[in-house]
């Protein structure tokens, strides 16, 4: 059943660490044997773990052209893990759950930034720590597990925050947590409160020169200003994004884009212009094999034959993206692709299915925005806000009270002063 299945991803973080080690062992050990590892790169790691860099940034640019390689990835994680190279450790996994979110496994994905967050508390590494914070709470996020994502994000950023001299990568991290939690009220339909945090953070990434983080929250802005109907608003923003996408030369992130604006133009009833930017996409999605974001495109595409009256063409994609996610239990994708279902009966005219796909829809909708979620998500930010007001509040009484010895301590010498002056007078 869906329900039991979104119960067992929100209790993932859970599941024992001891467990969690044995599990990712074998999963690292495993597929080894199968490709001959390259000379330079044995060198390259042997290199790394007689150094031991401690930063994210060094090892990430080290490790640049092979950390999308899983089979390289998992031979530096076990040779860091033999010669206790914590850090070396936690970047590896943390590498590896990226990949495998990416293609939709999420339970796995999972496994591997716990046991990065475990092993980066061990190495005291607060780059590392906030990192597989953040990227727990990007896996939470993508199965709708609203409660266990904020607190994830919401831990990274106060993490983050903390550091007094941050370094570029920490505050890279900070508007990873700023998205994730802006994405998070987009979830909970509070669109204000994420544009919010989406522009702050895009402020950030302008000071930082990011041109992917800039990609990013501009899309995320487009996103909310269409749920609130200010549909040119964010044809605006999804045009931004994509001339920065195509500009750093993502593949991923201009496919986001374009399906983005294909959805705009079916909104505004031009299903060709929306064919035009989907047709492509269909194979190009399936490719990367992210299937969170090909769902939407099969389901947008299967919209846009309904608007042109192909309704078999239109019930064969919604129905193949409507599969992908309940294959794996994507909540928010299952929602759309059982509202489009309904909005293809009725535009046949069959009523009866139509209403009954509007029920499964309003099945997932009450799952995902539950109150529950609404009530915890509000303590947790009320209990920040607080935290963060109580610590200014004390940074600013210790600063009055340093101004207040500080005067106490001019006013003696004066007074002192003017005594020795009196005394010298006198004599």
């Amino acid at each position: 059943m869906p329900n039991l299945k979104f119960k067992q991803i929100e209790c993932l973080h859970r599941v024992p660490r001891t467990t969690l080690a044995v599990l990712l062992l074998v999963t690292i050990l495993a597929p080894l044997q199968a490709q001959e590892i390259p000379e330079d790169f044995k060198e390259k790691v042997e290199t790394l773990v007689q150094l031991q860099p401690k930063t994210y940034e060094y090892l990430d640019e080290e490790m640049n052209r092979e950390k999308h390689d899983t089979t390289l990835i998992r031979y530096f994680v076990n040779h860091a893990q033999e010669n206790a190279y914590l850090e070396g450790e936690a970047y590896g996994l943390n590498q590896l759950g990226m990949k495998y979110r990416n293609v939709s496994q999420y339970k796995k994905s999972a496994e591997l930034h716990e046991q990065a967050l475990e092993v980066s508390e061990k190495a005291n590494n607060t780059e590392l720590r906030v990192l597989s914070l953040n990227m727990l709470g990007v896996v939470y996020r993508r199965t709708d597990a609203i409660k266990t994502a904020l607190d994830y994000n919401q831990k990274a950023l106060e993490l983050a925050e903390s550091v007094e001299n941050p370094s570029v990568h920490i505050k890279r991290s900070i508007n990873v947590a700023l998205n994730g939690i802006g994405n998070l009220y987009q979830t909970l339909e509070q669109y204000d409160l994420a544009i919010v945090r989406f522009k702050r953070a895009l402020k950030l990434e302008e000071e930082l020169g990011n041109k992917l983080g800039l990609a990013i929250n501009h899309q995320n802005i487009g996103n909310c200003l269409e749920e609130k109907g200010d549909l040119e608003g964010a044809l605006e923003n999804y045009r931004k994004s994509l001339a920065y996408n195509e500009e750093i030369n993502s593949e991923y992130g201009s496919i986001i884009c374009k399906n983005s604006l294909a959805q705009i133009y079916l909104k505004q009833d031009m299903p060709y212009a929306a064919l035009v930017l989907l047709e492509p996409l269909l194979d190009a999605s399936k490719r990367i094999g992210d299937f969170f974001i090909t769902a939407s495109i099969f389901i947008n595409t299967g919209w846009a034959h309904t608007k042109l009256g192909n309704f078999e063409k239109a019930h064969q994609y919604i129905q193949e993206g409507l599969d992908m996610a309940l294959n794996r239990n994507m909540p928010s994708s299952i929602l759309y692709g059982y509202q489009m279902m309904s909005d293809l009966e009725k535009s046949r005219g069959d009523y009866k299915k139509a209403y009954e796909y509007y029920k499964k829809a309003d099945e997932y909708d009450a799952q995902i925005s539950s109150a529950t979620n609404l009530r915890y998500m509000n303590d947790i930010i009320v209990r920040y806000e607080d935290d963060k007001k109580n610590n200014q509040i004390a940074v600013l009484a210790k600063q009055n009270e340093i101004v207040r010895l500080r005067l106490k301590k001019n006013q003696t010498t004066l007074l002192v002063s003017a005594l020795i002056v009196g005394l010298i007078s006198s004599i």
